[in-house]
């Protein structure tokens, strides 16, 4: 059920502090050098093996992130003069990616981004993704104007232990959302363009959007749309699963919500490249939130089981409007129900105790890690289908003042 009338935050009649500028066909950064030799196929496929085994020193050996590491402005020429030869070596090394258009996926220019963004602004920040920012843009193609978003992958100087894994991100994200097999799942981000001559960035259509998370507790967003929200996400992992492949990343920080409450999942494969640097990387509630337990974080490869793990933390914040850290996941992995009529959802809610209970039991049963008692996914989709159909429309929540 999408509002009669979405509320005024979601809706901007242009991007803050800039006007949609024009696409032009210099905005697409296309190495002109590339060999026409060979099948489009054959190309792409060069390109994408340059991409994922780029030198990632290119991108923090950058002057604008040396000089956020300097913090002093008096003595960063000195460091840039220092460091010179080392930002020439990686400027070379980084001019081998020779980037290109993938079909229909564009490859534009860092200054286009810039201006689509309005440089970046903070008006146009959409949210933190898992490493790096998306934001809010705008881009006109002949009399249309097409509202995407713009997810980054932030360098640093010096880097973190991630950033070495952007490039192998980036580029199974372009991947996985070329998919012919996933491309058509409603959940999932359409991907129209790419960046990664200068930074790392991709391109989605749609918006405005918001991060589901920030919307969990809001009045305006009914049961209906909350079921419906469940529902696609769910449809979305049993295409996954189905292929015998795991998401890697169901959380509401990285699910965004356009004006109709519609989801789309813009974080894939987070624990992809972990393996064997667990305790680097660990971070209790990023842990805890994609479904793996606090005192197991450390040593759990990521499997199916953790995705229906986190797809359960998920229905629960969505049926207890709350938005959860890394106690309160382990508070509800312990959670034991007084008896199989209890039911966790938010009073405001007017859903039978029956129903209640029901869809209460489907969370925790998804929190069960153990081989014997999680459900699989297509079940728990056929389960939420079924209570969702029983419940009377007319009674899925109170009026809230």
């Amino acid at each position: 059920m999408a509002l009669p009338t979405p509320p005024n935050s979601w809706s901007r009649s242009s991007i803050s502090g800039q006007d949609v500028p024009p696409f032009s066909p210099e905005d697409v950064n296309q190495d002109e050098t590339v060999s026409s030799v060979g099948t489009q196929k054959q190309l792409e496929d060069q390109f994408m093996e340059r991409l994922k085994n780029a030198p990632s020193e290119f991108y923090f050996f950058q002057e604008d992130l040396m000089l956020k590491f300097v913090r002093c402005p008096e003595l960063f020429p000195d460091f840039v003069a220092d460091m010179k030869d080392a930002i020439d070596r990686h400027k070379k090394t980084g001019a081998t990616i020779k980037p290109m258009d993938l079909s229909d996926i564009k490859h534009y220019s860092y200054d286009y981004l810039q201006k689509i963004t309005g440089s970046f602004r903070e008006e146009n920040f959409l949210g933190k993704s898992f490493f790096g920012r998306l934001y809010l843009g705008k881009i006109q193609k002949g009399s249309e104007i097409q509202n995407v978003i713009v997810k980054t992958w932030d360098f640093s100087f010096p880097p973190n232990a991630t950033c070495p894994l952007y490039l192998h991100r980036i580029h199974d994200e372009i991947k996985l959302l070329r998919d012919p097999n996933l491309t058509s799942i409603p959940c999932l981000v359409k991907l129209i363009g790419f960046h990664c001559d200068e930074k790392l960035a991709v391109i989605y259509e749609g918006g405005p959007m918001k991060i589901l998370l920030e919307i969990l507790t809001s009045d305006e967003f009914a049961w209906s749309d909350r079921m419906e929200v469940a529902l696609r996400v769910g449809r979305m992992l049993k295409v996954f699963h189905g292929m015998d492949r795991v998401h890697d990343g169901i959380n509401s920080r990285y699910i965004l919500i356009d004006e109709s409450y519609r989801p789309k999942s813009c974080a894939f494969d987070l624990y992809s490249y972990l393996e064997g640097g667990w305790a680097r990387f660990y971070d209790p509630l990023v842990c805890s939130s994609y479904g793996v337990y606090i005192d197991r974080c450390l040593q759990a490869p990521w499997s199916m089981r953790h995705d229906v793990f986190a797809y359960g933390i998920l229905l629960l914040e969505l049926i207890t409007k709350q938005q959860f850290n890394g106690d309160d996941v382990k508070k509800w992995t312990n959670y034991e129900p007084s008896d199989r009529r209890s039911s966790v959802l938010h009073a405001s809610f007017q859903v039978d105790g029956l129903s209640a209970s029901r869809i209460t039991r489907l969370a925790m049963n998804c929190l069960e890690m153990k081989s014997v008692g999680q459900p699989v996914i297509e079940d728990v989709v056929a389960e939420l289908e079924e209570l969702v159909s029983i419940i009377p429309a007319n009674k899925l929540q109170k009026t809230c003042h």
